[in-house]
């Protein structure tokens, strides 16, 4: 009886050997294609930032701006190749969870740049508005001076105390705002 279960343990262990043996004669092809495309996507994605580098140095982009830019480049891209590589690893609903985890961060950060949307608009709406120029005297709510500088997203105006006052463009978009002559302090009404 003895002799009997030691030959059944045999057998069940050889049919485990074969069933182990298996699962890694099939999963070395996925795993040598997974590293292959783990070190083709980091050289790609390398590429890439240098190139997203290189035309914010040459767009002339904001360093604060462009470092956000770049890592909102690297963060999606990173999780874009990890995802793909779970999924030739046969992790699909890890891969799965990993891209809809990534699309609500996506979609929390489009919420959050809204207020840089509406300041990017209205700096376009100010910046066509002949009247709203640099040198003018505007007062628009509790801000009083002459415009200095008009960027895409902000505006900034000194006022006669010689306090700088940096403004969102959405916020003097949305003011209604007293325009003077160049150089000169409007009179209240």
């Amino acid at each position: 009886m003895k002799w009997f279960s030691s030959v059944r343990m045999l057998e069940q262990l050889k049919e485990a050997g074969e069933r182990v043996t298996g699962q890694v004669i099939h999963f070395v092809p996925q795993l040598a294609l997974a590293v292959l495309v783990l070190v083709l996507g980091a050289v790609a994605i390398r590429i890439m930032l240098a190139i997203v580098r290189r035309s914010l140095r040459t767009g002339k982009v904001d360093p604060t701006s462009g470092g956000l830019i770049v890592s909102s480049v690297r963060f999606g891209t990173w999780i874009v190749l990890v995802a793909g590589v779970l999924w030739i690893l046969g992790l699909k609903t890890i891969s799965a969870a990993v891209a809809g985890t990534t699309a609500l961060v996506a979609l929390a950060l489009a919420q959050g740049a809204q207020g840089v949307t509406a300041d990017v608009l209205a700096g376009i709406f100010l910046v066509g508005e002949p009247r709203f120029a640099v040198g003018r005297h505007v007062k628009a709510g509790a801000v009083e001076g002459t415009v200095e500088q008009i960027t895409i997203r902000k505006s900034v105006i000194r006022a006669a105390d010689g306090a700088l006052h940096v403004v969102p463009n959405r916020v003097l978009d949305a003011a209604a705002f007293q325009i003077g002559p160049a150089g000169e302090k409007q009179q209240p009404a």
